[in-house]
């Protein structure tokens, strides 16, 4: 009887155990392409297909959500999985079973939207098919035709790796169509009369906005309004509205020096500082996805002066003996268990820099950022503001307190933040005011990238790790008037390694069950290091994979990270390209990452969808 009862035991925890095994795993959509095809009455009728992973055990269904139609009507929605029709169930019932939702889908009626629903039906990898149609999608205004829908609503859960929404028309667009897209980092083009919109990096959402002749679909959606009355709207907070970033109208070559003796100013160096340090204070549990959902136009204004600087000054930070530096790829399945460098993160910029040769500065200050959020130095919050007959939800950010343990550069990006602060009245730190700040400041980016390199440079010298005999310039059109000759010594060729071993070690999520979960401090200062190298969201998904418990003890939650790493990238254009001129790039070219606010389809707040 004894052993009976053990061997039940045993079976019960073991029960358990494939339960919970189950729920640890995350979903994940590959791709959302989408395909509207408009009638002459601009009603369209629309095919999405979703590539996905399905592992999200404790989910039966997935959704889609559709807000703000504001007149606009869905209809005719059906699903499709792997090509096999399912049935609709009407009224959708949250609540039935996995097995009951099997094959099935319907429609769930909310104030002003609707939320699309489908059976997950079977785990692991599926495309679903979903059509249904807008009627209409475009809107009749007052001076042009207009569509402007969110086809791919933000917070949608998980983010899509790639999307493409094609338009097509009942005749072809013609070229004087003006279009543009916003949510995601990519372009769009009107190629043989279709319009065309495609990611090539981080997608947040996606949207497009079409100008056109009035009068070219007899749509039954009019508006009492001019098209600018939307522009205004579309380009608030999006890339287009710094339209220029010119410093010398007159064509001379601009001082350098000018104003920026502050950020240039030395700064002792803490002997005595630690990786771990960064971690020694908690935050309140705020609602992280929201502050970093302002945060991309401050990365786009101080990314930007990345592209600025010209290739010999670029060059003049890189060693002369680079020869000795093997390539990563060498390294494969070599790995460096610990932390690297045990000084301030920003001091290994070159270093990140020698090894993966793509500029990281957007990394660095997301490194700051998860630091600040860690200690509970910065206070997120939102507020909804009226627009019209549609509420947009506004964030803003509140610096708490200067934190005491900030590096050079770190400092300077704190200053920033403290600068846009005075352009508030309240103290609430919007996208307006960081724009305001930018524009004023157009200098600063440039400054903050170079200070960045430069005192990479000065303390890996202090260490030892490079050297650097300066050489007077016959020629100094700034305020530098020597020439770095950098070497790379032995200890930076051992640093340089570790560096790119421990980035093999971090991706390598099957090493991490050497760690104790209980480690959860070394596990989120293992976080701040991931966000340098660009693979923050990877990292934290192989440690829940891993260890479940670390999401709830963690600070960090998968949502903030994903956002902070879509950040990261967001600018890749140049620094005078014309796609930061809305009109400019009116027919075609890169999108915009941000922006887009008061279209139709899908306000800014709120779940974009996902499973459940």
């Amino acid at each position: 009887m004894k052993n009976k009862n053990h061997k039940f035991l045993l079976s019960l925890v073991l029960v358990i155990i494939l339960i919970f095994a189950r729920t640890s795993f995350a979903d994940e959509i590959y791709s959302i392409d989408i395909s509207a095809d408009i009638d002459e009455n601009g009603v369209a009728h629309v095919t999405e297909v979703w590539k996905t992973n399905e592992d999200s055990f404790d989910a039966t269904e997935k959704y889609k959500v559709i807000s703000d139609l504001n007149g606009i009507k869905i209809r005719d929605f059906k699903v499709s999985r792997n090509g096999e029709d399912f049935t609709e169930i009407y009224p959708w019932n949250l609540d039935l079973s996995f097995d009951e939702k099997k094959n099935h889908y319907g429609m769930i009626q909310k104030e002003n939207g609707v939320e699309l629903c489908w059976g997950i039906t079977e785990f692991g990898e599926n495309t679903y098919t979903l059509t249904y149609t807008i009627d209409p999608i475009v809107v009749g205004l007052n001076d042009y035709d207009m569509v402007y829908y969110r086809f791919i609503k933000e917070n949608l859960e998980p983010l899509p790796d790639s999307i493409s929404m094609t338009i097509n028309s009942y005749k072809p667009f013609a070229d004087e169509t003006s279009l543009w897209a916003f949510g995601f980092k990519g372009n769009i083009e009107n190629k043989d009369g279709k319009i065309i919109a495609k990611s090539t990096g981080d997608v947040n959402y996606g949207l497009v906005m079409l100008r056109m002749p009035k009068g070219t679909f007899a749509t039954s959606l009019k508006i009492d309004q001019d098209f600018d009355f939307y522009k205004e709207m579309a380009i608030a907070n999006s890339d287009f509205e710094n339209n220029s970033y010119d410093n010398s109208s007159d064509g001379e070559i601009p001082d350098y020096d000018q104003d920026t003796s502050d950020y240039y100013e030395e700064e002792d160096y803490d002997e005595d500082f630690n990786a771990y340090d960064y971690f020694d204070q908690g935050p309140s549990f705020w609602d992280f996805g929201g502050f970093f959902s302002i945060l991309p136009i401050l990365f786009s204004a101080l990314t930007v002066g990345i592209f600025i600087k010209n290739k010999n000054e670029s060059d003049s930070f890189r060693p002369i003996n680079k020869e000795v530096l093997k390539n990563p790829k060498e390294f494969k399945e070599e790995y460096f268990r610990e932390i690297p460098y045990q000084g301030p993160i920003e001091d290994t910029y070159l270093i990140n820099l020698y090894a993966y040769k793509s500029n990281s500065f957007e990394n660095y200050m997301n490194a700051f950022l998860l630091k600040w959020v860690y200690q509970g130095v910065v206070e997120f919050a939102e507020e909804d503001e009226k627009i019209l007959f549609m509420t947009h939800t506004v964030s803003y950010i509140k610096l708490i307190q200067k934190p005491e343990d900030m590096s050079l550069v770190e400092s300077s990006f704190y200053d920033i933040l403290q600068e846009c602060e005075t352009y508030t009245d309240d103290g609430k730190i919007t996208q307006k005011e960081i724009e305001e700040y930018v524009r004023d400041h157009q200098r600063i980016p440039e400054v903050l990238s170079r200070k960045l390199s430069k005192n990479s440079l000065d303390k890996l010298c202090q260490g030892q790790y490079l050297s650097n005999e300066k050489t007077k310039k016959k020629f100094a059109f700034s305020n530098d008037s020597y020439n770095n000759n950098v070497k790379i010594e032995e200890k930076g060729i051992e640093l340089y390694e570790n560096f790119i071993k421990f980035k093999n070690y971090l991706a390598d999520y099957s090493l991490i069950k050497e760690r104790d979960i209980n480690e959860v401090k070394l596990w989120d200062s293992f976080m701040i290091y991931a966000a340098i190298y660009g693979i923050s969201k990877e990292v934290y998904k192989n440690f829940t994979e891993i260890y479940p418990e670390y999401e709830k003890m963690s600070y960090f939650d998968y949502y903030m990270i994903a956002n902070i790493n879509s950040y990261s990238h967001f600018v890749s254009q140049s620094f005078n390209n014309a796609a930061n001129n809305f009109e400019n790039s009116s027919h075609g070219g890169f999108s915009s990452f941000s922006g887009g606010g008061g279209s139709f389809g899908g306000g800014s707040g709120g779940s974009g969808g996902g499973s459940r």
